[in-house]
């Protein structure tokens, strides 16, 4: 399916490939970006986001493998990214690539693992997941962070913090 654009959001529905992802750098700089209804996004088709000049806003509101987070983390110009599931083994990718993100939300699939990559991030504001089995070190490394507001729903039970800077 090729890209349409609708409401201000360019967006990819249903089944897509590296073919369609391509053609998204036919939009130069792109606002708002989704991916809905979609399968899961592979690092085989996530690659192909190199060629993207920037995305202020991305929302995959589909299952996301942690190594295709690496690519999407790369974008130039990311600000704000939901991803409705993370999948597969392995490492998650350094969030220190995204130097522009500010919000990241993942209601689905995060792990203690996912949160320590995180944490790595510098310009990290908002943190939203899920369902999170959080142990101590994670804790102690989110609380860490240097600024920011850190939501986290613990096994349905909601938890909210304000960080302030950990220097001063």
């Amino acid at each position: 399916m090729k890209p349409r654009i609708k409401d201000g959001w360019v967006r990819l529905e249903g089944a897509f490939g590296a073919a369609e992802v391509r053609t998204l750098a036919d939009f130069g700089p792109i606002e708002k970006l989704s991916f809905t209804k979609a399968p899961r996004l592979t690092h085989t088709v996530a690659r192909h986001l190199s060629g993207l000049t920037s995305v202020r806003q991305l929302w995959l509101w589909c299952d996301v493998t942690r190594g295709a987070l690496k690519h999407v983390l790369a974008i130039p110009g990311l600000v704000t990214l939901d991803v409705l599931c993370l999948r597969g083994r392995g490492n998650p990718p350094s969030f220190r690539t995204a130097r522009s993100l500010d919000t990241f939300r993942c209601p689905h699939g995060s792990t203690a693992r996912d949160l320590l990559a995180i944490s790595e991030s510098r310009t990290l504001r908002e943190l939203g997941v899920q369902n999170v089995t959080l142990t101590p070190e994670a804790i102690d490394t989110l609380i860490a962070m240097p600024t920011g507001e850190l939501m986290l729903d613990v096994r349905r039970a909601g938890l909210r913090l304000r960080l302030t800077p950990a220097y001063g």
